[in-house]
């Protein structure tokens, strides 16, 4: 869409105005200021022309000569490349320039796109999904960050889980990212750069919307990975620690006890335990250990290979065969 308006109004204008492209787009580190490498191709570009560059519109503030001393210039020809400081506007290297300083061409141009990205908002949404799925509004200083921030993010996309980009930005986020961050309930991360614009960061606490910054990629993977735990459900399971299998079945009229050989792991006292019999191992009793002896001896955990004797509370018709199995209970997160 942008591309079909810059030039339709390139072929409708016959004093060739200044256009190019993009060959480098990054911040300043320094000073926090976006910086546009751009290689001129045809007509002459000025200090104050207006440029048209990935459907927005932005003022050229200054001119920096990539020869020598880095000196303010005020004019670039054609086949130069000049540093220019200040256009609030994301590129990425190839896109294409356009100079327009008519100011009814610029509007009428801005009305058409406001009524392009108006439905590319509501097209944008992801579609719903069985997969947990979180929204991210990326920024970061340069393209070369950018892009290691995406390939960070393609690397954490695991089984029933999802990150969706939905919008990247180089340098500052514009009022369009800000709308489509809060229609999206979008995470705003950033990498190399900070959210300066106190505007910006208001708007995002108003919201709601969680935004992390941070110059360093590892700590940046962190805050996923922290992303995707929250998402993630915490279920109890039953971990097994051991089984004894019933010997001989000791009958008494206090209870019956059950005469056991442990055969893999550990049987503790502090653990619940359950009762499974025969071939379809159904379990017939959930619940603790009483007593558990070995030589006549109270013990709190008989290992395996040992063989003991056990009281279970609120149970005691053990036949030969059954399985007493030990479990505990553990937290494990579930996409």
């Amino acid at each position: 869409m942008e591309n079909i308006l810059l030039f339709a109004d390139f072929k409708a204008n016959p004093s060739r105005p200044a256009q190019g492209v993009v060959i480098d787009s990054y911040m300043n580190s320094q000073t926090g200021s976006r910086i546009n490498e751009l290689l001129v191709q045809d007509g002459q570009l000025k200090e104050n022309d207006i440029i048209f560059l990935n459907g927005k519109f932005s003022k050229v503030k200054m001119m920096l000569s990539i020869h020598g001393k880095s000196e303010k210039i005020a004019v670039v020809c054609p086949s130069d490349i000049a540093r220019v400081i200040g256009l609030n506007i994301q590129a990425e290297l190839g896109d294409r320039f356009l100079v327009i300083n008519n100011e009814k061409t610029i509007v009428s141009i801005e009305n058409e796109l406001a009524n392009y990205w108006e439905k590319k908002k509501k097209s944008i949404i992801p579609p719903p999904s069985e997969k947990k799925n979180v929204n991210l509004v990326l920024m970061a200083d340069s393209q070369n960050s950018l892009e290691a921030l995406i390939e960070l993010i393609k690397k954490k996309t695991i089984p029933n889980f999802n990150f969706s980009i939905i919008y990247t930005t180089v340098g500052n986020l514009n009022s369009f990212a800000l709308d489509l961050t809060k229609i999206t309930s979008s995470v705003v991360l950033t990498f190399g750069c900070h959210l300066s614009q106190t505007h910006i960061i208001k708007t995002l606490k108003e919201n709601s919307i969680p935004f992390f910054s941070s110059k360093i990629i590892y700590e940046i993977g962190e805050k996923l990975d922290e992303i995707i735990n929250n998402q993630q459900e915490v279920e109890e399971v039953e971990e097994i620690v051991g089984t004894a299998v019933v010997k001989v079945v000791f009958e008494f009229s206090k209870g019956n006890i059950a005469g056991c050989q442990v055969v893999s792991g550990k049987i503790s006292r502090n653990k619940r335990v359950c009762v499974l019999r025969g071939k379809e191992e159904n379990k017939v009793f959930v619940g603790e250990i009483k007593s558990l002896e070995s030589n006549k001896i109270e013990k709190n955990e008989i290992s395996s290979g040992q063989e003991c004797g056990i009281v279970l509370k609120g149970f005691d018709k053990f036949q030969e065969g059954d399985k007493i199995v030990a479990f505990q209970l553990v937290k494990k997160n579930v996409v």
